[in-house]
């Protein structure tokens, strides 16, 4: 919304006038100043620490369609009601209106911002309080992706290569949240060279321990050396069927 607005006082009857192509943002951004005690105006901001945000009303006085002539129409409210609580009755428009940052403005600006996050990083601020934690839990709760989102993060998944340190990360992390159950407990030592050859050969659990006599959870056990002593008979059919040596699989 486009047009003049005010800030009334309604135990005082004082008034702030503005004007704004985008009302309610500015709004927004008054009480914000203000609740922090840092608004640009000492004269609304002494009055609001007074009385309190509970005392302020925000009106529109006049709605346009375009802000060509907004500062002319800003201006005529302050000859007309003088308003108690403005600063000065000169309209000033934004000095950065119509203007462009050139590259290297914008690289300062995105250095500056940088450096202030850093600094607020090392000085153990801006952590997220347990509300603001539960307002964003809250929000999320039930949302549910929706099928263009699926399919892109789906193709995005497919592209990145999971390394074997990547892999053993997720592993560890998984024995770290189910408690170190199962086939992630991380003591387990996982035969690496068999699981490799298993892998390169296009192997599944299940084909080839149907080739050896075992099920897929029986071979995994191996694999994952929760099987200490495997018999000679299972060894030597692994060995023979991937065409590696004993010794090269250490079994």
């Amino acid at each position: 919304m486009i047009g003049i607005y005010q800030i009334r006082c309604v135990t005082s009857g004082k008034r702030y006038i503005g004007s704004s192509a985008k009302i309610k943002s500015r709004w927004k951004r008054h009480i914000q100043m203000l609740n922090r005690g840092c608004h640009f105006n000492p004269y609304l901001q002494n009055s609001w620490s007074k009385h309190g945000q509970d005392k302020f009303v925000f009106e529109v006085l006049l709605e346009l369609g375009v802000d060509d002539y907004l500062l002319e129409w800003e201006e005529l409210f302050f000859r007309a009601d003088k308003p108690e609580l403005n600063a000065t009755y000169v309209a000033v428009g934004s000095p950065l209106k119509g203007k462009k940052h050139t590259a290297e403005s914008r690289r300062r600006m995105t250095d500056g911002q940088y450096a202030y996050w850093e600094r607020r990083r090392r000085e153990g601020g801006g952590k997220l309080t347990e509300t603001h934690k539960k307002k964003i839990q809250k929000k999320a709760f039930g949302r549910k992706h929706s099928e263009e989102s699926k399919s892109k993060m789906g193709e995005s998944a497919k592209s990145r290569r999971m390394t074997k340190k990547i892999r053993e990360g997720n592993r560890r992390g998984a024995a770290k949240r189910t408690g170190n159950r199962g086939r992630f407990n991380p003591d387990l030592n996982r035969n690496e060279k068999l699981y490799d050859a298993i892998k390169d050969g296009g192997w599944s659990f299940k084909r080839l321990g149907g080739e050896v006599g075992l099920s897929a959870q029986g071979l995994h056990n191996v694999v994952m050396g929760k099987v200490k002593k495997p018999s000679k008979h299972i060894v030597e059919s692994l060995c023979s069927i991937l065409g590696v040596k004993r010794d090269e699989v250490g079994l």
